[in-house]
């Protein structure tokens, strides 16, 4: 270790000499003719066997490519400014792409380190108090400037190689050295991974300098961090008149907008929250949303894989049937054309839904909604509306968001109604879907539950119907017997009402009654029982009640033979 260590200090000055001819020399993105030329120099130099220009970098994966003329001008410009004229004819184009390989000839994984080399769209600070400035190696290039430490990178890059290259007698595998062009802008990666960069790859190691990292601090991840993609995204739509057929549109500029300001949210959600911790890379990109109606569906119907591809197989089935129909009508040309807009059509909410007309027999079962456009013009819509037997709610006074949300899904921004509407509609729909996502577990165990229940009825379901024919004629043998004891039950109960009705009536005094008699008949008893100068026994007891509606009173009567009652 102390040997290496050594080794590597003995190498410092040569990486600070790099690293000054490449900030000085800052090249931006596709355009890193001499970057790339003193580069491929060194790494041959040092044995590497090299790849590269386009056996590495993928023409058609190249995003964010200059025009041609500014490729041109630039790469005239590295020829003025020192590339070595053997090593600059391979990147000529836009193809700044360098693999380094070493193989050791002995059995191992293989191994790539992967470091770039391209500036930022920038202009360098000219004064004394920046450093670069100061000491003579400020970039030369107008606008462009190694903001982002990519000039290190670059050098230490170059410097691996060296160690490398020193220390190949103790390696075993294969090592790859990947100089990567336009990492500003996620540019660059693509082009070389579909050129096959990395297809043989077992480990893969990027570096970038740290900004705010203490020197000789290391940080190691293999999380989230420096992952990112880059797509295009083309939105088509279909014009419509706002007032006569605004269902037939489909608002291209606004799915874009939308996806646009969607796709800033998440960002800058994304950038709010803490990094995840993960045991491996985390994939990455979007999904963008497609035209019209069809942001809709998606948005409503992700969270259902199931569902999702069953709607999309009946669309495509129901456009494969038209196109059929097309090809086999005598209309030739102009049915093919109908039948292919018919069958991409069908890719929209509107095909999707079932469209039921609204008529009177639907009056019991179903509710018209309203916005609220106007406290007093919507009150008397309402009225209208009940008055002919309908279901009719206002919703409550839209809020800016609820617009904000209906706009994603209604076609023609002209209808503010559908938008109030669908707005409300869908907030709602999404905090019901929340709590019914809360109770996941519960809603799953209730429906184990139910399922259970079923299969139990259903295996006693013999049983069950031989019990309900009991039953059935167990009450017509009791028939006869409810019908007679009919009349007099009804007087019973009547009458039964009238008591509970006095009692009702006289309620305070019988729980003042209920109160005292405890206290009374223990004072009697004390009496009866312990005073010796008073004596009482009960020989004749008589009550009468008379109950209302009856002429007839009911009595009581007790009587004793005991000696102590005959007076005679």
């Amino acid at each position: 270790m102390d040997t290496l260590a050594q080794y590597i200090q003995t190498l410092t000055p040569q990486l600070s000499a790099w690293r000054r001819d490449f900030h000085h020399f800052a090249e931006s993105g596709w355009v890193e003719f001499r970057t790339a030329a003193k580069v491929a120099e060194t790494l041959d130099s040092l044995g590497y066997e090299l790849a590269m220009g386009r056996d590495v970098v993928d023409a058609e994966s190249r995003m964010g490519l200059p025009d041609e003329a500014t490729l041109a001008r630039e790469f005239a410009r590295a020829r003025a400014q020192g590339a070595p004229e053997k090593w600059l004819a391979p990147f000529e184009g836009g193809f700044t792409g360098i693999v380094a390989t070493l193989n050791t000839g002995r059995p191992g994984p293989t191994l790539a380190f992967r470091v770039d080399m391209d500036a930022l769209d920038l202009s360098e600070a000219l004064d004394e108090s920046h450093r670069p400035f100061r000491d003579g190696f400020a970039s030369c290039n107008a606008g462009m400037m190694h903001a982002c430490a990519h000039d290190g990178h670059t050098a230490i890059g170059l410097g691996l190689a060296q160690v490398l290259k020193q220390n190949g007698a103790q390696l075993n595998g294969t090592i790859k050295l990947i100089f990567q062009p336009a990492e500003e802008g996620t540019r660059g990666a693509r082009a070389m991974v579909a050129a096959g960069a990395l297809d043989d790859v077992d480990y893969f190691t990027a570096i970038h300098i740290g900004t705010g990292v203490p020197a000789g601090t290391v940080i190691c991840g293999s999380d989230n961090f420096m992952a990112t993609t880059k797509f295009d995204v083309n939105f088509t739509g279909v014009a419509a008149h706002a007032g006569g057929k605004p269902e037939d549109g489909r608002n291209a500029l606004l799915a874009a907008a939308q996806a646009a300001v969607e796709a800033a949210e998440k960002q800058k959600n994304a950038a709010e929250q803490p990094a995840p911790h993960s045991t491996g890379f985390r994939k990455t990109g979007s999904e963008a949303p497609t035209p019209g109606r069809q942001v809709m569906l998606d948005t409503v119907m992700k969270s259902n894989p199931q569902l999702t591809k069953a709607v999309k197989d009946a669309s495509r089935r129901a456009a494969q049937a038209e196109s059929r129909l097309a090809a086999t009508s005598p209309n030739g040309k102009s049915a093919r054309k109908a039948a292919k807009k018919s069958g991409h059509n069908t890719a929209t909410m509107s095909k999707y839904a079932n469209k039921v007309p609204f008529g009177k027999s639907m009056k019991k079962d179903y509710t018209i909604v309203g916005p609220q456009m106007s406290p007093i013009h919507m009150s008397l819509v309402e009225s209208v509306i009940r008055s002919g037997g309908y279901k009719f709610d206002i919703l409550k006074t839209a809020s800016r968001e609820d617009v904000e949300l209906g706009l994603k899904y209604v076609n023609n921004d002209a209808c503010y109604p559908a938008i109030v509407v669908i707005g409300q509609l869908l907030d709602n729909l999404d905090f019901v879907l929340d709590h019914v996502a809360d109770r996941d577990q519960q809603l799953t165990r209730l429906i184990d539950s139910f399922r259970t229940l079923v299969g139990g009825l259903n295996k006693d379901r013999e049983a069950i119907l031989s019990s309900l024919d009991s039953i059935s004629e167990l009450s017509v043998q009791t028939a006869s017997l409810v019908t007679d004891a009919k009349a007099p039950l009804l007087k019973d109960i009547k009458e039964l009402r009238t008591v509970a009705g006095n009692l009702d009536e006289g309620r305070k005094e019988l729980d003042r009654a209920l109160q005292v008699l405890p206290i009374k008949l223990t004072k009697i008893g004390r009496t009866a029982i312990y005073g010796s100068w008073f004596n009482f026994y009960l020989c004749h007891f008589k009550v009468t009640v008379k109950v209302p509606g009856s002429s007839t009173p009911l009595g009581a009567t007790y009587s004793t033979s005991a000696k102590r009652c005959t007076l005679g």
